[in-house]
């Protein structure tokens, strides 16, 4: 019974259709000892209104010895999340990536022909 509070509003999970959001009351300035579950009557958002989702999006981090990367971490892309490990030739080049567990990843092989 303190009257109306300010909060502040916090948004996760944006996807194409939804977002999740999280009001969190400011409780500052209040002397209530117990506390109900409040509704929300409205909400404004400032500018137009319009969420954008980020893209989805890959990071890459490489692994390097001596100069040369040696693996690759790829986060983000849950088909293709992982450690991959960068074999090479005696020139340098890479000829094949394997995953974590030693498989030959499909299509990393590359031969060299003069």
């Amino acid at each position: 019974t303190d009257g109306g509070d300010s909060a502040h509003l916090r948004y996760r999970n944006l996807g194409a259709g939804s977002v999740e959001l999280e009001i969190e009351e400011d409780t500052t300035e209040d002397s209530e000892i117990d506390h109900t579950t409040e509704n929300v009557a409205w909400l404004a958002i400032a500018g137009d209104g319009q969420l954008q989702a980020a893209p989805a999006s890959t990071v890459r981090v490489s692994y390097s010895f001596g100069g040369q990367a040696v693996a690759l971490r790829l986060i983000g892309s849950s088909a293709e999340e992982g450690l991959y490990y960068l074999h090479r030739d005696h020139l340098g080049s890479v000829v094949l990536q394997s995953d974590a567990a030693g498989a030959v990843v499909s299509g990393s092989r590359n031969r060299y022909l003069p």
